[in-house]
């Protein structure tokens, strides 16, 4: 009995992921999605202005996570995590390698608010740099990674960092900013 809930339990998550697969491909037409992307339920993605958004093969966007692309282009290689609660926000350029982890609540950002001196925030033009996240790199839980930044392959990044500047390949590095340790 045990064997059979839990197939039950596997076959309705997968279906909703088909589902919500669906659902996504017919809503954005720059969003192309590999063999066997998962799509966990609660999450948000939106690709608008022209924006591009692939998805590599067997990776899995955790539950309630948001990709917003607006103009931009984001590809995400194949086996890669991305953890629950992430946000993925791209007006420029956003690349991630293939089987790359990305922990719970992190965030990466190819753009930021102008700051002059006259008028609201919300009203400045973003400032872009692309961010490209190498191979096999791991983002530990609710770190952010700022406009501009190059993660080299094979780099971890610890819980919570601020990660202003690039990391060499194979490098780990934490801290408020992202330091080599």
């Amino acid at each position: 009995m045990r064997v059979f809930a839990l197939f039950l339990i596997i076959a309705s998550r997968r279906a909703g992921s088909v589902w919500r697969r669906w659902l996504f491909g017919c809503a954005y037409p720059g969003l192309s999605l590999g063999e066997a992307v998962e799509i966990e339920p609660g999450v948000r993605i939106r690709v608008t202005d022209g924006g591009t958004l692939e998805i590599g093969a067997r990776t899995v966007i955790g539950a309630n996570a948001l990709i917003v692309v607006k103009g931009g282009d984001v590809r995400i290689g194949a086996d890669s995590f991305i953890g629950a609660g992430s946000v993925l926000a791209c007006n420029q350029r956003l690349g991630i390698g293939c089987d790359a982890l990305i922990a719970e609540y992190v965030t990466v950002r190819d753009h930021d608010h102008g700051v002059a001196a006259a008028g609201p925030y919300r009203e400045q033009p973003p400032r872009t740099a692309p961010v490209t996240i190498g191979d096999n790199v791991w983002l530990g839980a609710k770190a952010s990674v700022l406009k501009g930044v190059t993660i080299g392959d094979g780099a971890v990044i610890g819980a919570g960092a601020v990660v202003t500047r690039d990391i060499d390949a194979r490098t780990r590095a934490a801290g408020v900013p992202a330091r080599p340790l």
